[in-house]
Parts: structure tokens; C-alpha cells; sequence
């Protein structure tokens, strides 16, 4: 029993030396008594440095990439989303028969690599869209937006 009472005793005046010898060190470190040590260590790394740079906005980005975006080059209506499809896979065995080199991404989209150029093909419901790009480089934002992009542009015209 006084043996658990001893060590019982032991470790809170050893817990409470510990406690006391951060409270010398801050002092002489010159902490704030009030402030952590992982506090004033994380105030050291990372100061402040204001406000950031606001963002620009999906338009403005867009606007900047535009020049790199595919050309719509035509739309071809049909009466269902299978023709449109259907249409795609012809493109397709069309260009195997051609020898041009062709991937199909999807079951609605296919992209044909002609010289240094590449024409997409992409079923929007029973629409058919083709686009060129010149460069073989689009930026990945195009695939999200590639169907509103005028609108969103509208939207920095009225903006400025």
C-alpha cells in the first residue's frame, strides 16, 4: 500500500517538475505564458504575409486558354443518341481503313490524330460535334466547359 502511494506521489512531483521546467524554459525563450510551444514554433514557420491574390474567375481563365481550345468545325443532328453513336463508329472504321490513327475515348467520342493536328468527334445526346485542333494541346478545362464556353465568355463582357 505505501509502495503505491510512493510511486503514486513519484510521478505527480515528477510531472509537476516537468511542468515548472517548461515554465523556466518559455521565460527564457521569452514565450508567452499563455501561448503553446507548438503554437509559437508554428508562428515561427509560417508568418503571416497578408492577403492572398484573389483568384481569377472561370471567364478570365477561359478567356486566357481559348486561343488553345479545338474549333467547332460541324454539327450533324440525328433522330437518336444510338445514330449519333453509330456515326462514330463509322468515323472510326473509316479510319482504320484509311490508316489514320484513331482512338475511341468513349462510346461517344472519338479522336482521329491527323499530322500534327487532331479531329475530335463527340456525341452531345444526337448532336454530332467535330472540332480541329491544331496543336494536339487543350487544356482540360475545355472538356468541362467545351459546351457553354461562349456563355461563360458573355458573362466577362457584361462584367467589364
Amino acid at each position: 500500500m505505501w509502495n503505491r502511494l510512493t510511486a503514486i506521489f513519484a510521478v505527480v512531483l515528477v510531472m509537476g517538475q516537468g511542468a515548472f521546467a517548461q515554465n523556466i524554459f518559455g521565460q527564457l525563450l521569452g514565450l508567452d505564458q499563455g501561448v503553446s510551444r507548438e503554437a509559437a514554433e508554428q508562428a515561427e514557420l509560417f508568418p503571416e504575409v497578408g492577403e492572398p491574390a484573389p483568384e481569377p474567375s472561370l471567364a478570365e481563365l477561359i478567356n486566357g486558354e481559348k486561343s488553345d481550345y479545338p474549333e467547332l468545325v460541324s454539327s450533324s443532328e440525328y433522330a437518336t443518341r444510338f445514330e449519333c453513336v453509330q456515326a462514330i463508329l463509322g468515323i472510326y472504321d473509316a479510319s482504320l481503313v484509311e490508316g489514320i490513327y484513331a482512338i475511341p475515348r468513349m462510346d461517344f467520342w472519338l479522336d482521329r490524330y491527323i499530322g500534327a493536328g487532331r479531329e475530335i468527334y463527340i456525341c452531345d445526346g444526337s448532336v454530332l460535334n467535330a472540332y480541329f485542333d491544331h496543336n494536339n494541346s487543350i487544356p482540360v478545362r475545355w472538356r468541362m466547359v467545351r459546351t457553354s464556353i461562349d456563355i461563360i465568355l458573355a458573362q466577362l463582357e457584361t462584367d467589364d
